[in-house]
């Protein structure tokens, strides 16, 4: 016989099988989509998002970010999240009160950043701080402007400010800025290499 913790949750494993494309549609339109490619069968299912749902996603899909068994699709002209369920994608939920978001960073188990244009005069770019439990907004950071990806690496978040030349350096424990880093021109994306050198 064998048993288990009650409060013990068991970690969904991560679906190797399935690929998922994401199709930005056309601006100003209810035609975002992402589209499912099984490397298995090779089969593709389009807006595999409306086939499980039965409604739009929105209008343009940015990004999307898998973590911890859910998809999280950043849905930049509706200005919301759309979170699934992996690897079935059926709706669990939809983080509003967001404005031009970009793309999605989990940088704890309960704690997700998403980059945000804002609009240029009234609402400030940065990042908003999503609670992962309740798809909820609960803090806001101030970075550069047009704020794009951003990376968790030696215990910081990076953030490319491609509209200031520079990058946002937060404490992830504390959700405010460390420090800003000067660098060239128009900085978009970030990656960590196998030496944990962040390029």
């Amino acid at each position: 016989l064998t048993s288990c913790d009650p409060d013990d949750k068991p970690v969904p494993q991560p679906d190797t099988t399935s690929v998922f494309v994401v199709n930005e549609g056309k601006f100003n339109s209810n035609n975002a989509s992402v589209s499912l490619f099984s490397k298995t069968t090779k089969a593709v299912t389009p807006d595999f998002f409306r086939s499980v749902n039965n409604r739009a996603l929105g209008d343009v899909a940015q990004s999307m970010a898998v973590y911890n068994g859910r998809g999280y699709i950043v849905v930049n002209n509706s200005n919301k999240i759309e979170v699934v369920g992996l690897p079935g994608f059926q709706s669990v939920g939809v983080v509003q009160g967001l404005n031009n978001p970009r793309y999605f960073l989990a940088v704890s188990a309960t704690r997700g950043y998403v980059t945000q244009w804002g609009n240029y005069g009234t609402v400030r770019a940065g990042i908003k701080v999503i609670d992962l439990n309740t798809n909820m907004v609960v803090d806001s950071i101030a970075t550069g402007a047009t704020p794009e990806r951003l990376v968790l690496s030696g215990g910081k978040v990076f953030v490319a400010n491609s509209g200031s030349n520079t990058l946002t350096v937060i404490d992830p424990t504390t959700n405010r800025v460390s420090s800003t880093l000067a660098v060239g021109d128009a900085p978009n994306s970030l990656g960590v290499d196998k030496n944990g050198l962040l390029w």
